[in-house]
């Protein structure tokens, strides 16, 4: 886990891969109940990412990543990159001086350890709200990992 990732040093999803998760989310969002291809192909590409992006609370020395409250619960709140986090924590109210340290996950251990904080209480993980904001369960992740 990398805290306050440089966009310069660290890969982020470029504007091509955004563009494809925001078609992938379209398309799943739209698909009839049980047609899981859709949903397959957007967490295909969220799996894929190079980095998962989270706004870092707590202290220095154990920063840990943000959390709100959402209809199902508490949910990690995962970005694409650092101005979507950025967005993302402004839309839910953080203040524009609590959003400069981030956590940049490298994608293929992002699973296991967002799986973790499920054994605090946190029941899913959405990503790039509000501008996409996608969700999984936190214990369907590695399920997901593993089917794909």
């Amino acid at each position: 886990m990398d805290e306050n990732p440089n966009p310069s040093e660290a890969p982020f999803a470029d504007a091509a891969t955004l563009a494809e998760l925001a078609r992938l989310s379209a398309a799943a969002q739209a698909a009839a109940p049980g047609d899981t291809a859709p949903w397959a192909a957007l967490w295909a590409a969220t799996l894929a990412l190079p980095r998962w992006i989270f706004i870092a609370r707590g202290d220095e020395q154990h920063p840990s990543p943000f959390m709100a409250v959402m209809d199902e619960g508490p949910m990690l709140m995962a970005f694409t990159t650092p101005e979507r986090a950025r967005e993302g924590g402004l839309s839910l109210g953080l203040p524009e001086g609590e959003l400069g340290r981030l956590l940049a996950v490298p994608g293929g251990a992002a699973v296991d350890w967002v799986a973790s904080f499920a054994q605090h209480g946190v029941v899913g993980i959405a990503f790039d709200h509000p501008t996409l904001g996608y969700f999984s369960p936190l214990a369907n992740l590695p399920r997901i990992r593993d089917w794909l």
